[in-house]
């Protein structure tokens, strides 16, 4: 889940994503090529890039 059990406040994963599009936006790099993972899972923290990555894509088209 991307928010904590608060409902309020954002997960790792939901800061992680919010990071990545971050990234993306400032620096105008896919952030799938970034391998930091901020204490995720590997395959967690590359699907939560790749979502980042494809609605950058998409917002850029």
């Amino acid at each position: 889940t991307l928010y904590n059990t608060d409902g309020i406040h954002p997960s790792i994963e939901g800061s992680y994503l919010s990071a990545a599009m971050f990234y993306a936006a400032i620096y105008d790099k896919d952030p799938v090529l970034n391998s930091y993972s901020a204490g995720l899972e590997t395959a967690m923290a590359g699907y939560l890039r790749r979502k980042a990555n494809e609605v950058w894509m998409a917002y850029q088209n």
